[in-house]
């Protein structure tokens, strides 16, 4: 697989705005967009409080009738969410998640007339409408480390007898992201009350991920460092028996787990005007994967076999976590929406539902967001939304969520 470096690609976009910024061209001054918000999803049984706080800049450059290109810089920062039963979630790491994007569209017909003369010889001269467009893009997030609390699950295989149990552990990931995107619009162009739009899309991302641990306490309470670990297991010393077994199915665990994931979606968005007021869509999307995502960039150890006396082969000790790439394993998923402006306000209510990759469960989601135009320059935007995750047995972990954003357009 060709190799990329994060920090060419992301002077490459940033190239290409200040490129867009210091154009001639007056339309960009007009279309530059800056904005900041934040979101929360309170606590629930089983989970505190998390959220992200936003910003982002986003232009827009129009160099002719036919050509568009945007562009846009955007930051997430994660707050909340640790685990505080577990000893360990003091140490955990979060830092900003960057988003940075190119794009471009092309209409094909745009800026195209037709003349035409009546009888008393006056000439008329009408645009014609635009039915397809085409457009592409490129995304990169650069590569992020965080640390979380987890949990480490022990089995041990004694004598026939089997015993689990969690050990807290800090994990450390990096992980980041390089995508494209092409697209294809066909609609219907007019002025009436009535208009269509049906949208085809792919895309292409790259998923890297790779983790560490980084500490974690053992049966006896004890906590122990990687560095610890290696230096016991990987040294000279004379082992007793019990550390050489605990080091045998530790081991493992020293080394880092790397994995890279390639996400291909593929869309189809109908869109409806009506009224000229009101615009309601359906669409759906089909995931396709490069291997399965359920088992890229976990820590798993399989069970160490052991020789019974009668010589069969019975289950020894095991060790398994992780959080995997940071990418929700969906099969298939649905959404609509509608959104209606009713003067300086535009409310839209959207659904959707989403199936997960390997039927481990399905995802449903609701949500209501309102655009208010303050001034010429000022928007205020709030949304508020509800989610459920249901597992493979039917068990739904329900939450919800509120935001609020500030954006302000030269």
């Amino acid at each position: 697989m060709p190799q990329y470096n994060p920090r060419n690609f992301a002077g490459f976009i940033i190239t290409g705005l200040v490129a867009m910024l210091a154009s001639p061209s007056g339309s960009w001054a007009a279309n530059l967009g800056i904005s900041g918000g934040l979101a929360r999803t309170p606590s629930t049984n089983n989970a505190p409080t998390s959220g992200s706080n936003s910003a982002g800049v986003t232009g827009l450059w129009d160099p002719s009738d036919r050509w568009t290109f945007d562009g846009g810089w955007g930051m997430s920062l994660p707050r909340g969410g640790g685990d505080p039963a577990n000893p360990l979630s003091a140490k955990e790491v979060q830092h900003a998640i960057h988003m940075l994007t190119l794009g471009a569209t092309w209409v094909p017909g745009a800026g195209e007339t037709t003349v035409t003369v009546d009888e008393d010889g006056q000439t008329d001269e009408d645009e014609l409408p635009t039915h397809w467009s085409f457009g592409g893009g490129l995304s990169l997030s650069p590569k992020v480390i965080e640390r979380t609390a987890t949990t480490l699950a022990m089995q041990d295989t004694v004598a026939g007898k089997t015993s689990t149990y969690d050990a807290p552990m800090l994990l450390q990931a990096g992980s980041s992201s390089l995508g494209g995107n092409l697209w294809t619009s066909w609609e219907t162009g007019g002025t009436s009350d009535f208009e269509t739009e049906i949208t085809l899309g792919a895309a292409l991302s790259d998923v890297s991920s790779r983790q560490t641990v980084e500490e974690f306490i053992g049966r006896n309470g004890q906590l122990t460092t990687s560095a610890e670990l290696k230096d016991l297991c990987g040294g000279t010393a004379t082992l007793t028996k019990a550390l050489a077994k605990s080091c045998k199915r530790l081991k493992p665990l020293l080394k880092a787990e790397t994995a890279t994931l390639l996400v291909v979606p593929i869309s189809l968005t109908v869109a409806e005007t009506l009224f000229r007021a009101t615009d309601v869509s359906l669409g759906g999307t089909y995931y396709a994967y490069s291997q399965d995502p359920n088992s890229v960039g976990y820590f798993s150890l399989a069970n160490q076999a052991k020789k019974a006396p009668n010589g069969e082969t019975v289950a020894g000790s095991a060790a398994s976590f992780g959080t995997g790439v940071a990418v929700a394993p969906f099969d298939w998923s649905t959404a609509a929406s509608v959104s209606h402006k009713l003067g300086p306000v535009r409310m839209s209510a959207n659904i959707g539902y989403s199936h997960y990759y390997g039927d481990i469960g399905h995802y449903t989601s609701a949500g209501l967001r309102a655009n208010y135009k303050v001034a010429e320059h000022w928007r205020l935007l709030a949304n508020v939304a509800g989610q459920s995750d249901v597992d493979t047995d039917g068990a739904a972990t329900r939450s919800w969520s509120g935001g609020a954003a500030i954006k302000y357009t030269f």
